[in-house]
């Protein structure tokens, strides 16, 4: 069965006086004397003079990884973990402190931010990473700057921003299950005053799960996303920027896989229909799974009458 899920988010910011660019880059060389720039304070420091320990990535850094959302984040980022739940909702944890709740209503213990708005709910973030000037984890509690729901840290998306030139890019990729991945910007002025900026990214992809109880297939990729910014500066004093996101998702969720069943109670009689659901079938690599207080016989049963079945090594 396909869950369908549609979310959408707008943004707005204003400000009254001209702001500094932010930017970042790969971490420099020992005494390279290369600045990186971010905005873990809500302005922009040199990172070398943030009090807090925070991990920046590039968008170059992000582009040539091939990193497009917090999953792939978590692979480069030490103390960042990353879960996803059955209902498809993304858990982060920092240093180990998080909120593993998978309702999509559920308040966070990491918060989440895309240029400094905050994005409140964990589901909203699946689909934000894209076209992105750089990316910032603040590690350790960041209340004073960012809210109750950031106990854990915080993670900051700072988009990629107008420019005065015209410019143009994009990136399409294709993988296994027929999955095609195609991403794009168009960025320049329209007049003296105003530049704008409207990036897009959309995924495709086939069903990559199989029931092995019934004629069905789940894992379909389905996601669309869109972004527009404008800078508008009429005057050395005033400037206007508007953010514009919306994006949906009609993915399937991954389908969770019966792998083992462990003893911890027992009182519950060996018939219960729980404990005889049927076992992911093995892969080429198999083990067998041992349950606690129990031993398997011969004929693949433990003496209290659990259905011991291999596994995927």
């Amino acid at each position: 069965m396909s869950e369908v899920r549609s979310l959408a988010l707008v943004t707005c910011a204003v400000s009254a006086a001209l702001a500094v660019p932010a930017w970042g880059q790969d971490g420099p060389a020992a005494g390279s004397g290369d600045e990186i720039i971010v905005t873990a304070n809500k302005r922009s420091q040199n990172l070398q003079d943030v009090g807090l320990s925070v991990s920046a990535i590039s968008g170059d850094a992000l582009k040539n990884q091939q990193i497009s959302n917090l999953a792939d984040v978590a692979q480069i980022v030490p103390g960042l973990t990353f879960s996803q739940t059955a209902n498809d909702t993304p858990v982060y944890t920092l240093r180990g402190v998080g909120f593993f709740e998978s309702t999509l209503a559920a308040y966070p213990d990491v918060s989440v931010y895309l240029d400094q708005v905050p994005l409140p709910f964990p589901t909203l973030t699946s689909l934000t990473a894209f076209d992105l000037d750089r990316l910032e984890v603040l590690k350790g509690p960041q209340g004073t700057l960012f809210g109750q729901n950031s106990t854990g840290g915080a993670i900051n998306y700072i988009a990629a921003k107008p420019t005065s030139d015209l410019s143009a890019g994009g990136s399409l990729s294709y993988g296994r299950f027929d999955t095609v991945e195609l991403e794009g910007f168009l960025s320049g002025p329209l007049t003296n005053t105003l530049r704008v900026r409207l990036a897009g990214r959309v995924a495709r992809g086939d069903e990559w799960q199989k029931s092995h109880t019934r004629d069905d297939r789940l894992g379909k990729k389905d996601t669309k996303a869109i972004r527009f910014l404008a800078d508008w500066k009429p005057s050395e004093r005033l400037s206007f920027e508007l953010n514009l996101n919306a994006w949906q998702n009609k993915s399937d969720p991954q389908a969770p896989q019966a792998i083992a069943i462990v003893q911890q109670n027992a009182a519950i009689p060996s018939d219960y229909p729980a404990l005889n659901i049927a076992f992911a079938p093995a892969g080429s690599v198999a083990k067998i799974v041992k349950l606690e207080h129990a031993w398997r016989r011969l004929d693949g049963r433990n003496d209290d009458g659990f259905q011991v079945a291999p596994f995927p090594g």
